[in-house]
């Protein structure tokens, strides 16, 4: 499992990780806008809420 911040949120990088198989979690945002706006129209509302965590660390929740 990859995570990485909005900065490796990049076609190439995901293509790289897919050709290898390798599951992978990216923030999208402002530096994706097209791809922001199809996940915005997913119906989220309906997807159920499976695991929940939160973490504190360096400040931060």
């Amino acid at each position: 499992m990859i995570s990485a911040d909005m900065l490796h949120t990049q076609r190439e990088h995901v293509r790289y990780l897919h050709r290898r198989e390798a599951f992978y979690v990216f923030p999208v945002g402002g530096n994706q806008p097209g791809l922001s706006r199809q996940l915005d129209a997913l119906a989220w509302k309906d997807v159920p809420i499976e695991w929940v965590t939160y973490d504190r660390g360096h400040g931060r929740t």
